[in-house]
């Protein structure tokens, strides 16, 4: 007489996994560079927001309330407006 194998769902047998993060490679923040506009906007939320590079015209941003720029959710807001002309780039987890 033969034995019965009971039947595991393979979610049982699956480790935990673990969210990978997804990466903002060079993206280009939406928003007009017209000389008086300070808010863009990002495909996705940094997370963490202390993850975003933000390079505008070659020049690495400083972060933060009283520096370069802030971020809030998607939404970048620069301290002085970027000329018309500039890049810029962002670098981000999320």
């Amino acid at each position: 007489m033969s034995r019965l194998r009971p039947t595991i769902p393979w979610f049982r047998l699956a480790p935990s996994i673990t969210a990978v993060p997804n990466f903002g490679d060079a993206e280009t923040p939406t928003g007009a560079i017209n000389g008086t506009n300070v808010t863009f906007t990002l495909a996705t939320a940094p997370s963490p927001a202390t993850s975003l590079i933000l390079v505008l015209n070659g020049a690495t941003q400083t972060p933060g309330t009283g520096n370069d720029f802030t971020i809030s959710g998607t939404t970048i807001t620069y301290a002085t407006a970027p000329p018309t002309g500039s890049q810029h780039r962002a670098w981000y987890r999320s």
